[in-house]
């Protein structure tokens, strides 16, 4: 799963991740141009609401509230365009897009002209998520619409690699409220939804470190 600018990052990694079936985009960032001047606004939002003065504020791109992108990402991700690649990230994918944003349906319309399995689906509640991130909670119906999907892969597609699971642990999995996570390293879980008959098939998500 990548969201936001996670959607550049695994476009470029999933040529080198061996076995790599599906991938959901979420609010992908498609243009990287867009992007950065998108954060440059951010930014300036952020400090008034600080009540920074002028000699306070690092007004260098790719920098909002004191965090700072390396200069060389930010040219990288400046000059991305995801409407322009070659290669889908995964023969299944979902793009949930925001209403609002062509570039977001564009570039699902790319993925399928590549010969990708897609589907899309709105993403609700996107302006309330990134208005306030300090309060801010994923949407219920956007967690659900992601859950399906991966429930709806075939459960052979998803299955984790021998090298991802070894062969006894003694590590019982956590069952949550429709999900359970089994811990196989140090920093790789496996994450699977609860798939009732509710939803179609069974998978599961092999994911680093946190949710």
């Amino acid at each position: 799963m990548a969201q936001g600018i996670g959607a550049i990052v695994a476009q470029r990694a999933a040529a080198e991740i061996a076995g790599l079936h599906a991938v959901a985009f979420l609010a992908p960032v498609v243009s990287g141009r867009m992007y950065i001047r998108e954060l440059a606004v951010w930014s300036k939002v952020v400090d008034d609401n600080l009540g920074l003065r002028d000699e306070q504020r690092n007004g260098e791109s790719g920098t909002i509230a004191s965090l700072v992108m390396p200069r060389a990402v930010v040219e990288e991700v400046r000059k991305t365009d995801l409407r322009t690649i070659e290669t889908a990230a995964a023969s299944q994918l979902l793009v949930i897009a925001r209403p609002d944003r062509p570039a977001d349906a564009e570039f699902a319309e790319k993925l399928r002209a590549l010969g990708a399995a897609v589907e899309t689906a709105p993403f609700e509640g996107y302006d309330q998520l990134v208005a306030n991130p300090t309060v801010s909670r994923m949407p219920v119906a956007v967690i659900d619409r992601l859950a399906d999907w991966v429930c709806g892969l075939a459960a052979t597609t998803l299955q984790p690699s021998q090298a991802d699971v070894p062969a006894a642990t003694s590590v019982a999995p956590l069952q949550g409220a429709g999900f359970s996570d089994l811990p196989v390293r140090l920093a790789k879980t496996i994450t699977s939804p609860a798939c009732s008959a509710g939803r179609r098939g069974s998978g599961s998500v092999v994911r680093p470190g946190q949710r």
